[in-house]
C-alpha cells in the first residue's frame, strides 16, 4: 500500500494497493487525501470484503496512514494458527520497498501534471487557493479516475 503524490501538489493524490506476490493492482483511486488513516483503511476493509477474505501478510510503510490498517488486518488473522497469527501478520518496511503500480500511474495524470505545473508557472493556479484547487478537482477528477481504472484494468489482465 503506498501513494502516488505525482498529482498531489494540485490536490489529486492517487492511493493503490498492490499484492505483493501476484503484482495484481488491489485499488487505484484519486482522492482527496492519502494519509488519513480511516480512508485508508476503508479501501482496505472494501478490498477484503470484495476479494472474500484478507492477505496473510500485509506491508506498509511506517506513516500514519497505516495505523488502522495495522490494527485492521491484526484483528482480522487474530484467531490463526500459524506464523502470521495476529500482530505478526503485518509487517513495516520502507516505501521504497513497496510494490509499484508503476510509473507514471497513467498517461492522462502524467500530462496532466504537466499542464498543471505550466498553469502553476504562468501564474494562473495558485496552489493552496482553494477555490482554485476546488475547480480543478471538480473539474478532471472524473477524467482521472476513468484512466486510473483503465489501468487497473490493464495490469490485473496483462
Amino acid at each position: 500500500m503506498d501513494g502516488n503524490d505525482k498529482l498531489k501538489p494540485f490536490d489529486f493524490p492517487i492511493p493503490n494497493a498492490v499484492d505483493g506476490y501476484s503484482r495484481r493492482v488491489l485499488w487505484l483511486y484519486v482522492d482527496t487525501t492519502n494519509s488519513d488513516p480511516k480512508i485508508m483503511a476503508r479501501y482496505f476493509v472494501d478490498c477484503v470484503e470484495e476479494v472474500g477474505g484478507c492477505p496473510s501478510l500485509v506491508r506498509t510503510d511506517c506513516g500514519t496512514q497505516n495505523l488502522l490498517i495495522t490494527g485492521v488486518q491484526s484483528f482480522l488473522r487474530a484467531e490463526c494458527n500459524n506464523d502470521l497469527a495476529g500482530e505478526k501478520a503485518h509487517r513495516y518496511g520502507p516505501s521504497t520497498g513497496n510494490q509499484s503500480v508503476g510509473g507514471p500511474t497513467s498517461a492522462t495524470a502524467a500530462s496532466l501534471g504537466v499542464n498543471f505545473k505550466d498553469l502553476v508557472d504562468c501564474g494562473v493556479f495558485l496552489p493552496g487557493n482553494t477555490l482554485h484547487e476546488e475547480c480543478l478537482w471538480l473539474y478532471f477528477t472524473e477524467l482521472i479516475q476513468q484512466d486510473l481504472d483503465s489501468v487497473k484494468i490493464h495490469r490485473n489482465t496483462h
